[in-house]
């Protein structure tokens, strides 16, 4: 589930379009593969090979740096994808956790 599936509509609006993954993700937690033509055509290029758009991917690690971030999927440990490519997933919000 996406930001914008749980946001009233009229709360969307005050939302930047292209909200971004956290980039201090920690191993475990989820983004999902939605900007495929966000960076530069390097970045584009390694993720539309890799990645398939709208697929939940599972972070191993990040790599921030000065002007952006490295993040290592647990699917495909050894490649590198630029975080501007992801949105944080969001499980089931609006449900109490178990």
């Amino acid at each position: 589930m996406l930001l914008y599936d749980v946001v009233p509509t009229n709360i969307c609006k005050f939302i930047p379009k292209e909200v971004s993954m956290n980039i201090y993700a920690k191993s475990g937690d989820q983004v999902v593969f939605l900007y495929p033509d966000n960076g530069y055509s390097y970045d584009e290029r390694n993720a539309k090979k890799h990645l398939k758009v709208g697929q939940v991917y599972t972070v191993d690690r990040t790599e921030v740096g000065g002007s952006h971030t490295d993040v290592y999927l647990q699917e495909i440990p050894s490649v590198a994808f630029n975080s501007v490519h992801f949105e944080d997933y969001i499980e089931n919000p609006l449900l109490p956790a178990a």
